[in-house]
C-alpha cells in the first residue's frame, strides 16, 4: 500500500538547496527525490557519494508524469554489489511511497571536475547540485593530493633551466596553470576548456591578482612551444617557475583555511 505523500505549495528544500515547484507533478517529483537524497545519506552508501546532480525534466521543471527523475551520483569510489543493492532498494522505496522512478546514473568523482561524458558535462552546467560541502570536502582532497604534480614540475623546471631553458618553460607553465585550475576549483564547480579561459575564470577568484603574470607566461610558454625562433630563455623560464612558486604557496595557504574552517563548522 502506498503511502500518500502530503503536497505543499511552499519551495522544497533539498540539502539545504531550496526549488520553487512548477506545478503539481513538478512538485511530487521533487519531493520524491528529497526522500532518496535523504535516505541515501543516512545509509552506509551515502558515505560514498559526494555528490549528487539533478537532471533532465525535472531539472528543468518540464517533467510530465510520467517522466523519470534523473540523477547522477558522484562516488569516491566504486559501487560494490552490497551498495548497488542498497541503493535499488532506496529506489524501489521511493517508487513505493511515491510512484515515481528514481533513474540513478553512477560516475566517478572526477567526472565531475573534468568531465569526459557528454552527459555529465551537460548535467554539471544545467542541472541542479546537491550535497556541496561534502563535494567541497573531497575537492579539496583532491587538490592537496594533486599538489604533488606542481611540485614535480617544478623540479623538473629548476633541473632543465640551465642546459634547456625553452624546454623547462614548459613544465614552469603546466605547474602555474594547475595551481590556477586548483584556485578556481575551490570557488567554482567548472573548469574552462581552453587556457585562455582558465585566465578568464582565474580573473573572477580572490586571486586574481596573479593574472597578468599568468597571461604573459601563457604567450612565453606559446613561444616556446611553437615558434623555431630561440625567444625564450633563462630569464622568461625563471620567472614563469617564480610565479608557480607563489601561486603554490597560496594555493596551499588557501586549502589550509578551507580545510580549518571546514573543520570549525564541524563542531
Amino acid at each position: 500500500m502506498k503511502t500518500r505523500i502530503a503536497l505543499s505549495s511552499a519551495p522544497i528544500t533539498i540539502n539545504g538547496t531550496r526549488i520553487k515547484p512548477k506545478d503539481a507533478v513538478h512538485r511530487r517529483k521533487l519531493k520524491a527525490l528529497g526522500f532518496f537524497l535523504q535516505r541515501l545519506r543516512a545509509s552506509p552508501v551515502g558515505k560514498n557519494v559526494a555528490r549528487a546532480v539533478l537532471f533532465g525534466s525535472v531539472a528543468k521543471g518540464t517533467a510530465k508524469r510520467d517522466s523519470d527523475i534523473d540523477v547522477l551520483l558522484f562516488t569516491r569510489t566504486r559501487e560494490d554489489e552490497e551498495s548497488r543493492d542498497a541503493r535499488y532498494d532506496l529506489q524501489q522505496e521511493v517508487w513505493e511511497n511515491f510512484d515515481e522512478h528514481i533513474e540513478a546514473h553512477l560516475y566517478p568523482l572526477a567526472e565531475y571536475v573534468n568531465p569526459t561524458s557528454y552527459l555529465v558535462y551537460r548535467a554539471t552546467r544545467h542541472g541542479k547540485a546537491f550535497n556541496r560541502r561534502r563535494a567541497q570536502r573531497l575537492k579539496v582532497k583532491e587538490i592537496q593530493e594533486r599538489i604533488a604534480r606542481v611540485q614535480e614540475d617544478l623540479r623538473a623546471a629548476r633541473h632543465l633551466i640551465a642546459r634547456f631553458p625553452r624546454g623547462a618553460m614548459m613544465p614552469a607553465y603546466n605547474a602555474a596553470e594547475f595551481c590556477a585550475k586548483s584556485l578556481i576549483l575551490l570557488e567554482a564547480d567548472d573548469l574552462p576548456g581552453s587556457r585562455h579561459g582558465v585566465i578568464t575564470a582565474l580573473k573572477e577568484t580572490r586571486a586574481s591578482a596573479f593574472v597578468p603574470r599568468l597571461r604573459q607566461a601563457l604567450k612565453w610558454h606559446i613561444e616556446a612551444a611553437y615558434k623555431l625562433t630561440d625567444t625564450i630563455g633563462a630569464e622568461e623560464t625563471r620567472c614563469v617557475i617564480a610565479l608557480a612558486e607563489e601561486m603554490l604557496v597560496h594555493l596551499n595557504e588557501r586549502v589550509r583555511d578551507d580545510s580549518e574552517q571546514e573543520n570549525r563548522s564541524r563542531h
